[in-house]
């Protein structure tokens, strides 16, 4: 299987050339380089925990040394809603004091439920689900990354130029 990783790096980067590709790396220590190399935008995701905010600092930095031109990178923590601003706040601080560059931390809902009734073909636009914690958190981010693609590839510029002066 090994040698059929840069044949699929191929024909992805030539789809995202038409359309968005979302592809789950899963652990950072298993990721094909490839993805990463062709990759416009990084979602990293991590729960609260400290072992995954140390893990989420180290893969952060990683990905932005080991690239050669400059990719956003938005840090996501999974976690309960009525903590994530102040998560979030904490693992920006964490980053930012270990010197690596990234886009503000954004927030999935951990909701078991939510998950649950997606899992067994729930519609996201049903009101019900549509109006759970997990539909919600995941509209926010996607319209993040979204929006403001240029704003956090203009930062991601800055960011990689500054890591080649040092």
């Amino acid at each position: 299987m090994a040698n059929m990783w840069p044949s699929i790096v191929q024909l992805v980067a030539a789809a995202a050339k038409e359309i968005d590709v979302i592809v789950d790396l899963g652990r950072l220590h298993s990721v094909v380089p490839g993805f990463v190399a062709e990759a416009h935008r990084l979602l990293v995701v991590a729960a609260p925990t400290m072992e995954q905010v140390v893990w989420l600092r180290e893969g952060v930095d990683r990905i932005r040394r080991q690239r050669t031109s400059p990719v956003a990178v938005t840090p996501v923590l999974v976690g309960h809603p009525k903590h994530a601003a102040a998560e979030c706040g904490e693992v920006d601080q964490v980053l930012s004091g270990a010197g690596v560059h990234a886009d503000l931390t954004q927030h999935l809902s951990w909701d078991p439920t939510g998950l649950q009734r997606l899992q067994v073909g729930g519609d996201p636009h049903h009101k019900s689900l549509a109006k759970s914690s997990l539909i919600k958190s995941a509209r926010e981010l996607a319209e993040h990354v979204s929006v403001d693609n240029s704003q956090h590839l203009d930062a991601a510029s800055k960011w990689f130029r500054a890591g080649e002066q040092s």
